[in-house]
């Protein structure tokens, strides 16, 4: 746990740094030293060397999945034409550096762990009103730790933030190149494809219901519509399976999982209470924020949708692509209370309740299980 702590601390300590130097009129100079350190802060170097070195030096034994990675990561020396199980875009990263220049697996860890960084700070230099809460987020809110074991769906997901880059500059297909790349490493990605025609639905209290109604009814169409899916993309019986050979995803709901479905619901009540009704006007020309409130609308409906038929632990890969807009949502909501008297305090909280989910997630529940965090050097 600790190892996490000292990261938040040391993505502080390169914001802090930036701030203070520029109080200090330091970064103003026309210096080669000053250009660098303009060059370090822009692209947030610091940061992504930070997240970059946990990603790469972590044992295997941290990350739920990772073991099955590393042992698929061998075996590729010795039987290097078996690709089953895995999607073609991961499975051929893999026989690229394991096969071919006989790597060490930490070299995969590497390249993953920086492209992956390098979008998310991308998207939050992009779209974020307040880069440090966002970072801060990234990790708190558990997304970084989740890269620790989901490998293939978080290479996914960093094909998935540039496509939303895209498709917010009316790139469409851009936007449909990149989530078609995404689901070469993962093939679930492919459900995201949703998000080209949520760009152009106006949210409001109708959709909401009908969304509502499609997505609880689809939760019991699941496992015909994932036969029909796999007819078509063979690579989804990967999914299918779940139904037939692992039945503990059909399981009775927990405390954990009843209060993280109306802590979602709580949080996108007041989203969207903030967008349609406290500050509509102000919010009402952010044209992005709207669009990931209404991506971050299936969060909810595919929880509730979980509760409905005990399906938590298999829709929570959907929710993975979504999930992470609340390090954009989160900052632009506490950005329109800074007009307030005493906004300070609930920034202050904001803070110290992600700090406290976190402490939560990884040591109370046991989330991705990354802790203990052991480094493999």
């Amino acid at each position: 746990m600790l190892v996490y702590i000292l990261l938040l601390g040391f993505i502080c300590f390169d914001f802090w740094l930036e701030h203070y130097l520029t109080k200090k009129g330091t970064l103003s100079k026309e210096t080669k030293f000053t250009k660098f350190l303009n060059f370090v802060f822009k692209y947030r170097v610091l940061t992504i060397f930070a997240l970059v070195f946990i990603s790469t030096f972590r044992a295997v034994g941290v990350g739920g999945d990772t073991h099955n990675y590393y042992e698929f990561y061998k075996e590729l020396r010795v039987t290097s034409e078996d690709f089953s199980g895995f999607d073609i875009g991961y499975a051929s990263l893999n026989y690229l550096l394991s096969a071919i220049l006989n790597l060490d697996f930490r070299c995969l860890y590497f390249i993953i762990s920086l492209f992956v960084t390098v979008c998310f700070v991308v998207f939050v230099k992009k779209l974020s009103c307040n880069h440090l809460m966002s970072m801060f987020l990234y990790v708190t809110l558990g997304i970084f730790t989740q890269g620790l074991s989901a490998l293939r769906q978080i290479i996914a997901i960093g094909f998935i933030l540039i496509s939303l880059i895209f498709i917010i500059d009316k790139k469409i297909w851009k936007s449909i190149l990149f989530i078609a790349i995404a689901t070469l490493f993962h093939s679930s990605a492919i459900l995201c494809l949703i998000i080209i025609p949520l760009r152009y639905i106006k949210l409001n209290h109708w959709v909401l219901l009908g969304a509502t109604i499609i997505v609880c009814s689809a939760a019991f169409l699941m496992p015909y519509v994932l036969k029909l899916v796999e007819s078509i993309i063979p690579s989804f019986d990967y999914y299918t399976r779940y139904y037939i050979e692992h039945p503990e995803f059909f399981q009775k709901t927990s405390l954990f999982n009843i209060l993280y479905t109306l802590a979602m619901i709580a949080i996108y009540t007041v989203l969207y209470l903030a967008r349609f009704k406290w500050f509509k006007n102000e919010l009402e020309e952010d044209k992005s924020f709207t669009f990931f409130l209404t991506l971050f609308t299936l969060i909810p409906l595919v929880r509730v949708a979980g509760l409905i038929v005990g399906l938590e632990a298999l829709l929570n890969r959907i929710n993975m692509y979504f999930f992470y807009l609340l390090i954009i949502l989160i900052p632009r909501f506490l950005q329109c209370l800074k007009k307030y008297n005493h906004s300070g305090w609930l920034y202050g909280l904001a803070y110290a309740g992600a700090f406290a989910y976190m402490v939560f997630n990884l040591v109370l529940h046991d989330a991705c299980a990354v802790v203990p965090y052991i480094f493999w050097f």
